[in-house]
C-alpha cells in the first residue's frame, strides 16, 4: 500500500514538473517568471597585512609542531595487583556443664580465602591471573584469562 502511494505521488510530481517545463518552452509560462534584480557592484576590500612573526614565536611554533608530530612512546603492559584475605576465627567460652558434656573445645582460626592476583592489558590483549592459597592441599588457580580485543577498522 505504501509503495503504490509513493509511486502515485512521484508520478504526479513528475507530471507537474514536465508540464511546467513544456509551458516555459512554449512561451506560455513567461508571465510566471520572476524578474531577478541585478547584483550590486562588489567593492574590493583593502588588503590586510599581518604583522611579521618574531623569531621567538617561530621557535615556539616549531617546538610545538615537533612535540605534536613525534611518535607516541611504545605501549607498555599494565599490571594491577589484587589481593583478598578472608579469615574466620572462633573463640569458645565453656561453662562447667558444657565442659563435662563435650570436653574442651579449642579456639580456632582459619583462612577461608587468601588470594593474590594480577590483571592488566598490553595493547589489544587483556589478562587476569588469580591464585588461592587457602584451599586445602595446594595453591589453586581461580582465574586464568587472556582476552583479545579485535576491532575492525575501516
Amino acid at each position: 500500500m505504501f509503495i503504490s502511494i509513493a509511486r502515485f505521488h512521484i508520478t504526479c510530481l513528475s507530471l507537474v514538473i514536465a508540464g511546467f517545463c513544456l509551458s516555459m518552452q512554449s512561451g506560455r509560462g513567461q508571465d510566471m517568471a520572476v524578474p531577478v534584480p541585478p547584483l550590486p557592484e562588489v567593492i574590493p576590500a583593502a588588503p590586510i597585512t599581518a604583522p611579521a612573526p618574531s623569531p621567538v614565536d617561530l621557535k615556539d611554533l616549531q617546538r610545538r609542531i615537533e612535540f605534536l608530530e613525534k611518535p607516541p612512546p611504545p605501549k607498555k603492559p599494565t599490571i594491577v595487583w589484587t589481593s583478598q584475605i578472608q579469615a574466620d576465627a572462633v573463640s569458645i567460652s565453656q561453662d562447667a556443664q558444657n565442659l563435662k558434656r563435650y570436653g574442651v573445645i579449642p579456639d580456632g582460626a582459619v583462612f577461608r580465602r587468601a588470594r593474590i592476583g594480577l590483571m592488566g592489558d598490553y595493547g589489544q590483549v587483556d589478562y587476569r591471573l588469580e591464585m588461592d592459597f587457602a584451599l586445602s592441599g595446594r595453591p589453586s588457580f581461580l582465574d586464568l584469562l587472556c582476552a583479545f580485543d579485535i576491532r575492525v577498522c575501516s
